[in-house]
């Protein structure tokens, strides 16, 4: 009876080992993804800044001739300012979720 109690704790800790090695596995199959969407992030950014610059150009060109058109480019404006700090806010959350498989994962 001895052996076979011993026999069934090495296949439990075999399982468990096991079980470890797919999850290590996974998390980095996670971190690899997150971290792709942290690059696709970021480059969302770096476009609407770069929207946002040429928006301000044409909002100084119009300040004073048209200001139908002045309030528009503003209202997008504003609105690419709303996307913009939802966007850095999931990268932010995207970063922590990185970080925390990483520190999972002993890496």
């Amino acid at each position: 009876m001895h052996q076979r109690d011993e026999e069934n704790l090495t296949k439990k800790i075999e399982e468990l080992q096991k079980a470890r090695e797919e999850y290590r596995d996974t998390s980095k199959e996670i971190v690899k993804t997150l971290k792709e969407l942290k690059k696709s992030q970021e480059t969302y950014i770096d476009l609407i800044k770069e929207h946002q610059k040429y928006w301000r150009s044409e909002l100084e060109k119009t300040e004073y001739h048209d200001t139908s058109r002045h309030q528009k480019l503003q209202q997008t404006l504003d609105n690419e300012e709303k996307i913009l700090k939802k966007l850095e806010k999931s990268l932010k959350h995207t970063e922590g979720r990185i970080q925390f498989h990483k520190e999972r994962n002993g890496q």
